[in-house]
């Protein structure tokens, strides 16, 4: 399936029929992507064309009575204003509780709207250079935290402590700071460990214990342009319409790049042979398997998505998508992509993003996981099933950071 690039916001149902295909519930449950997709529709007839008009700027659409009626949404042919959802989105209210498919974190309960709210906190290192462009980061690191939650049903308030400092690398790079053993797999015999920030949005426990829950880091190459591009912050990283200047990147795409790799893009592999360094593994890896060439992902929600098995970048796996003549030629514009970043151009969470967060236990929304809380009308009973909390945290080994 080639994934093809589109921008946009969320999307309650766009995968409703691959995860009809992967769990066994009833209705059309969905993962929210951040790429919009067209609506199928009719083509406009020119009888339909010619009663669309302009007026001061703005289009008005024509009645049969003879008024007209302002179009806010001029490239939604579904709406005529924005909404609860905003333009290109439906309003559509599955479970008819009152709140839109798009912002409800059980869109198939009609007793449950919303759980908890992730809050993050960016805390700089003392002696990261730079200072000017410290409120620049401070705000491209929670416009990307807040977009990737946004996507997630979250059982309870919970702050995440974003550690950032200003190194001698080229781009970027960032993980979760601890890891908590969570379940033996039964068919590898693994111990598996999930990423610390992804288990506190899970239980509401802080598995990092007054210590910082994410490690981002900045490279001063890029923030200084070293090598002929220069990171760009956004003024409104959670808009993103700002005209983007010639010769930069996109530093909100970084943001929600590396918060990626925070939430479950990561893992202990060896890139090159696909070794563990012991009995032990993440959830992203128990899901990347090999041809003797190339690695790929295979987790049944993201195959569902891209319809085949998703190829992991070469020498860098905890990413997808590479260069031709390796698979995956139609990845190189995804969010989590290991190939070199396009100037001048903003990546979003895709789908296939999702997908993948989804297969390593993370409750996106329309998950089995998330769909397991949603159902559940105790959290606590719900985060007991999932994440089978202990009294006393197995804490494991340190994730590597990931670019």
């Amino acid at each position: 399936m080639k994934m093809e690039h589109v921008c946009g916001a969320v999307l309650v149902w766009v995968l409703s029929i691959t995860m009809v295909a992967c769990m066994d519930t009833a209705g059309d449950s969905g993962l929210n992507g951040d790429d919009e997709t067209e609506a199928s529709q009719e083509s406009l007839s020119s009888e339909d064309e010619d009663s669309d008009s302009k007026e001061f700027g703005r289009d008005t659409v024509s009645e049969n009575d003879g008024t007209s009626q302002e179009d806010d949404c001029p490239d939604d042919s579904e709406k005529l204003s924005p909404g609860r959802c905003g333009c290109g989105i439906s309003d559509n209210d599955e479970d008819n509780d009152g709140t839109p498919d798009c912002i409800d974190a059980c869109p198939l309960n009609n007793a449950i709207q919303s759980f908890g709210k992730v809050t993050f906190k960016v805390v700089m290192a003392e002696d990261a250079g730079m200072p000017e462009l410290h409120d620049d980061i401070e705000r491209c690191l929670l416009a990307a935290g807040e977009t990737w939650t946004a996507r997630l049903v979250v059982p309870f308030d919970v702050l995440i402590d974003i550690f950032v400092d200003i190194k001698d690398i080229s781009t970027a790079n960032g993980r979760s700071s601890t890891t908590i053993f969570t379940h033996t797999d039964k068919e590898t015999g693994l111990d598996v460990y999930q990423a610390g920030v992804a288990y506190e949005i899970l239980t509401g426990v802080d598995p990092a214990e007054g210590e910082y829950d994410a490690e981002i880091n900045w490279g001063i190459t890029a923030l200084n342009g070293e090598d002929g591009w220069k990171y760009w912050f956004d003024p409104d990283p959670w808009e993103r319409t700002a005209y983007i200047p010639g010769n930069t990147l996109d530093a909100t795409s970084t943001c929600l790049h590396e918060f990626g790799h925070v939430l479950g893009f990561t893992g202990w592999r060896d890139s090159y042979t696909g070794e563990l360094p012991d009995n032990y593994a993440s959830d992203y890896d128990l899901n990347t398997t090999t041809d003797g060439d190339d690695f790929y992902f295979n987790g049944p929600l993201a195959k569902a998505v891209y319809e085949d098995l998703i190829p992991e970048t070469w020498n860098n796996i905890r990413h997808v998508g590479n260069l031709s003549p390796r698979p995956g030629e139609d990845l190189v514009y995804d969010l989590m992509r290991g190939t070199s970043t396009v100037p001048e151009h903003r990546y979003y969470i895709s789908d296939l993003d999702l997908a993948i967060l989804a297969d390593t236990r993370l409750p996106v929304i329309g998950s089995p996981t998330a769909e397991n809380i949603c159902n559940s009308s105790v959290k606590k009973k719900a985060v007991s099933l999932l994440a089978k909390e202990a009294t006393v945290l197995m804490t494991g080994p340190q994730l590597p950071l990931s670019d």
